[in-house]
């Protein structure tokens, strides 16, 4: 996509991408213990306040941009080219049926850099929403704790257009969560909205995940991303170094793309 203006995404950078990792929470939780106190933590360090799945006043222009991660700097090889095009195709609602995506990889391959794409790629007038899997872990189990799951649902249901969540591996042992999130899903793709999942292997690789939820990922448009090859390996080497302002000598990139495999 070409260049975009800080208010034409409401792209969410969540805030507890590395908070602490919270018990699930099941629905046979009584809901009486009281939501951690104290001041959001924008690093999302321990003892920050519930993780927030909202944007709200001038916070969506700095979400907008808060992402390098983009479509434009995406290097683009045969590994790749059926995940790339797509989330691109997703993000600009290019394709009516395409309502739900699951990208797979090993880590490092490039799924978090377009999942993260999509979110400043979407419309003008979309409201697009990112998490990890441990984020909304965190913020469901923050809702039930403080009796807010209907404000919860709201904001991942019903104030979203686009959602998407990386990593949802991560969610293995978290059967509350797990269905949650299936509801969630469900609910978004069957109001005509998109979603977009991210995790490691094949849904069917996935067997420490809950039978519902390892449906959904397979009845997905499933867009797998391979290790790059050497001539993919070398363009992502000078792409990188380039954008660091750093020209490397011919002999240098051809001996890290030797030693390296992803």
């Amino acid at each position: 996509g070409g260049a975009r203006g800080p208010t034409t995404v409401a792209a969410e950078c969540d805030c507890a991408t590395h908070a602490r990792r919270n018990s699930d929470v099941d629905g046979t939780a009584d809901g009486t213990t009281a939501a951690p106190a104290g001041r959001a933590d924008r690093g999302g360090g321990v003892g920050a306040q519930a993780p927030r799945l909202a944007l709200r006043g001038d916070e969506r222009a700095r979400a907008a941009t808060a992402f390098e991660q983009r479509f434009d700097n995406f290097v683009v090889g045969p590994s790749n080219a059926l995940a790339r095009e797509a989330a691109f195709a997703l993000a600009t609602a290019r394709h009516d049926g395409l309502r739900l995506l699951y990208l797979h990889a090993e880590p490092g391959m490039g799924k978090t850099h377009l999942a993260r794409a999509v979110c400043g790629e979407v419309g003008p007038s979309e409201r697009a929403r990112y998490a990890t899997a441990e984020a909304f872990t965190n913020a469901f189990t923050a809702a039930v704790k403080a009796r807010k799951m209907e404000a919860f649902k709201q904001r991942v249901r019903e104030r979203c257009d686009v959602l998407v969540i990386d990593d949802v591996p991560f969610l293995a042992g978290k059967p509350g969560t797990q269905l949650e999130l299936f509801h969630t899903v469900q609910h978004l793709v069957d109001a005509g909205r998109r979603v977009v999942l991210t995790g490691d292997r094949p849904a069917r690789e996935l067997t420490e995940l809950e039978p519902q939820l390892r449906g959904l990922l397979a009845s997905a448009f499933v867009a797998p991303i391979d290790p790059p090859d050497e001539a993919l390996r070398r363009e992502i080497l000078r792409a990188k170094a380039a954008a660091g302002g750093v020209r490397l000598p011919t002999a240098c990139v051809d001996l890290l793309v030797e030693s390296l495999s992803g």
